[in-house]
């Protein structure tokens, strides 16, 4: 007997968005967020990239077109072994589904996740990793050293 699945089931509706108002905060409520707004703002300006941090292009096909000297040293290739290779080769098994990764990207324009890369010896390199598509369509990815 064949049964209509999608009978029973309800379509997926996004939640509303509501404005939040801090009308019923306090003066120094409100001065204390303004105060931490644009102090977290003048922080991010002023960061620089720490020795842990990373930095590498690839295409749409997730294959590296270039990686930084931190990101090489991280999974313990040369960046001439990298340049071509599928980001696969330096991915821990069964941690990621590459290609809904790559695709999530380009749809968003922008994915934060973790990422866990192999190094040549075997080891896991945990990192937190920000993907952003650039205009030539390829995904520049920049993270940091988690653990090791």
């Amino acid at each position: 007997m064949g049964r209509d699945e999608s009978v029973g089931r309800k379509k997926y509706q996004a939640p509303t968005l509501t404005r939040v108002a801090f009308t019923s905060l306090s003066e120094k409520g409100r001065e204390e967020i303004a105060q931490l707004i644009s102090q977290t703002a003048s922080e991010g300006q002023l960061t620089r990239r720490s020795k842990d941090e990373f930095c590498m292009v690839l295409d749409l096909e997730g294959r590296f077109k270039r990686a930084s000297e931190q990101f090489c040293a991280l999974v313990g290739y040369a960046q001439n072994e990298l340049v071509g290779r599928p980001i696969d080769d330096v991915t821990a098994s069964r941690t990621v589904h590459i290609p809904q990764h790559l695709g999530a990207v380009v749809h968003f324009g922008q994915f934060h996740c973790l990422w866990m890369f192999v190094h040549r010896d075997g080891h896991g390199v945990l990192v937190r990793s920000d993907w952003e598509l650039l205009a030539d369509l390829s995904m520049e990815v920049c993270g940091e050293l988690l653990v090791a």
